[in-house]
């Protein structure tokens, strides 16, 4: 379903596959997790799911890497890294339905013969039982059909929404409208309800590019220096958070936004990004003048 793919497709746009990758999540994905462990409300105590869920989110930050190889017999009973990458290969962000549903997550790989494959989070036995598993055979080319070939990562986050918004606007008919959003992320008026697989573009990792702009070191050291910086404020004003007025607090956040926005722009060197860093500056020193005292003693 398109919608919730628009709300986790931040986590497989990566190119590469690591660790990082476990953590990197969207913003809109708790918004619609909750839907597909609803039912567990009717059976499953509380405190039992919430152990449950921990479990299952410290479960699945290991095995996003690459390190890892074969893990002998418990490559049989459990979802380890190898059978995960299968997973997690080339995402068909325009054609394909993504959904969480507790412990399977449903995605496909760009490789033909890892699509609809290992949906097991934390047991491959389900796959292994209704058809789904897939040995990992070749390598692995990872990221989406479209990339967004980016280091912003506010545009990583609101991407494939702004796509999906543009798409719903432009679509002629109510209930191809509302369909942009119910059918795959690759439906068309016409195709079938997960799209066209066959428009799906070949990959070969041996020749695939990954993105890779390097900006200036001076740059680079602008931005880690600033993104050090305010990670410590943040980390400072954390404790004192219930102190402060809503108003200061959605200030703070917004600066935070757009501070990772302008590293974006600078480390991608784009024309626009010393204005919005010059405005960002300039927003922060207003921001020292003027914020009451009692908020920065």
């Amino acid at each position: 379903v398109n919608l919730f793919w628009v709300a986790h497709q931040v986590h497989h746009s990566s190119q590469e596959y690591n660790l990082n990758v476990a953590l990197r999540q969207s913003f809109l994905q708790q918004y619609f997790a909750w839907i597909f462990y609803l039912p567990l409300a009717t059976s499953i105590p509380p405190s039992i799911f919430l152990v449950h869920i921990q479990f299952n989110m410290i479960y699945q930050f290991w095995i996003h890497t690459e390190v890892i190889d074969n893990l002998g017999p418990l490559e049989y009973i459990f979802s380890t890294p190898k059978h995960h990458r299968v997973h997690h290969g080339r995402q068909i962000q325009i054609y394909i339905t993504s959904l969480n549903i507790g412990f399977i997550f449903i995605h496909v790989a760009r490789n033909p013969q890892y699509i609809n494959k290992n949906y097991g989070g934390i047991f491959i036995i389900w796959d292994r039982i209704f058809g789904t598993f897939q040995e990992e055979d070749e390598p692995e080319v990872y990221g989406l059909t479209k990339p967004i070939d980016s280091w912003n990562p506010v545009s990583i986050q609101l991407y494939a929404l702004f796509e999906s918004i543009n798409r719903f606007w432009t679509t002629k008919g109510i209930l191809n409208k509302l369909a942009v959003w119910w059918k795959g992320p690759g439906w068309y008026p016409g195709a079938p309800r997960l799209g066209n697989k066959s428009a799906i573009p070949e990959v070969d990792s041996r020749t695939f590019v990954k993105y890779n702009f390097q900006a200036s070191r001076l740059r680079q050291y602008y931005c880690l220096v600033h993104f050090i910086l305010i990670l410590a404020g943040n980390q400072l004003l954390l404790p004192r958070m219930k102190e402060f007025d809503q108003i200061i607090i959605l200030s703070t956040i917004s600066f935070i936004i757009l501070s990772l926005y302008s590293f974006g722009a600078l480390l991608e060197e784009r024309s626009y990004a010393p204005f919005v860093e010059f405005c960002r500056c300039t927003l922060y020193l207003l921001m020292d003048l003027y914020l009451p005292s009692s908020y920065i003693d």
